[in-house]
């Protein structure tokens, strides 16, 4: 629980838009995480016209303390809304989860914490991941680049498309923790919708120290 007054060490940001059959288990695998510090939950809602602003209200009178629900009268975009729940985060490190994917270890808030407390010329880490196919169910590890320590240069120059056309990508978006509080001001171009939250996101971020992979 956090008091009113408190600070959070983490903010899980997470943006939402017409996704009741998975914000459930998005927000059970945050809650589940095992921590030895305070942390908030951020989701921001853009407008959904489904069950997903009423599943997330049913969490926030559960967790009114821990659960912070900010809606919208109006539809923003992804950039716009994921913006805004980077702005909202108090916490001095920010961890990313879409609405529509859910952590699988209850320490990896943990882990990914303790390393960056201990590494302060890193700014950030990611971790591997899982891609399930909705249909079948089954689930593969997701491919990504080899590398364990990365500067801007390294995630600037890794290869788009391997030859059986799967993103070969650092990791994904919903692994990512970093430093809150490095960027005061986005610029114009994040907030365009042709861009794509993840490596410009790492890219920005990257400026400020180096990445680790766990």
């Amino acid at each position: 629980k956090l008091m009113n007054d408190s600070v959070p060490l983490v903010s899980i940001c997470s943006t939402t838009y017409n996704l009741e059959n998975y914000i459930t288990d998005a927000i059970e695998s945050w809650l589940a995480q095992v921590t030895t510090f305070d942390y908030e939950i951020v989701i921001c809602d853009d407008f959904s016209k489904d069950r997903t602003v009423e599943i997330i209200e049913q969490y926030t009178k559960r967790y009114p303390e821990k659960i912070k629900l900010l809606k919208s009268e109006k539809k923003l975009s992804m950039m716009p809304n994921f913006i805004r729940s980077l702005k909202a985060a108090k916490g001095k490190y920010i961890a990313i989860c879409d609405g529509d994917d859910y952590w699988i270890d209850t320490n990896k808030l943990q882990m990914q914490i303790d390393f960056l407390e201990k590494n302060e010329d890193f700014v950030a880490c990611l971790t591997n991941s899982y891609v399930i196919n909705e249909q079948t169910k089954e689930k593969k590890i997701a491919k990504r680049q080899i590398w364990d320590v990365a500067t801007t240069k390294e995630l600037l120059y890794h290869d788009d498309f391997h030859k059986d056309n799967i993103n070969l990508s650092p990791g994904h978006i919903s692994t990512y923790v970093f430093r809150n509080h490095l960027i005061e001001n986005f610029p114009e171009w994040f907030y365009d919708d042709d861009v794509v939250t993840d490596y410009p996101l790492y890219m920005l971020i990257s400026k400020y120290g180096k990445t680790k992979f766990i």
